[in-house]
């Protein structure tokens, strides 16, 4: 994310923050711009899901479909028992016929 962006979330969790050893270290980044940038970085590579590996993955240029299919699928293999569960316990009820009423 671009850093005035990153202060501003600072900013705000700053007038969040109860914690005074917390409320030290986020005036101390928002004070040191390497801070601030390191900072930046280390958000980019360990929070930001777009950064990280898995089912959910697209490069900057654009989608990565067969990628992200194979993954998808992958995903959908591996949960195979659990999804025909589900599918088992609800599909007698969405067989079922309604009672009619007597009329």
């Amino acid at each position: 994310m671009k850093l005035k962006t990153l202060r501003k979330k600072l900013r705000k969790q700053l007038r969040k923050e109860k914690n005074l050893k917390a409320r030290t270290a986020i005036e101390l980044v928002m004070a040191d711009e390497r801070a601030l940038v390191a900072l930046n970085e280390r958000i980019e590579a360990e929070v930001n899901p777009w950064n990280q590996q898995g089912l959910i993955r697209g490069d900057r240029k654009g989608w990565d479909w067969k990628t992200w299919l194979a993954n998808a699928w992958d995903w959908f293999v591996a949960n195979w028992p659990k999804i025909l569960e589900i599918i088992i316990t609800i599909a007698p009820l969405l067989l079922l016929e309604p009672k009619r009423e007597a009329r």
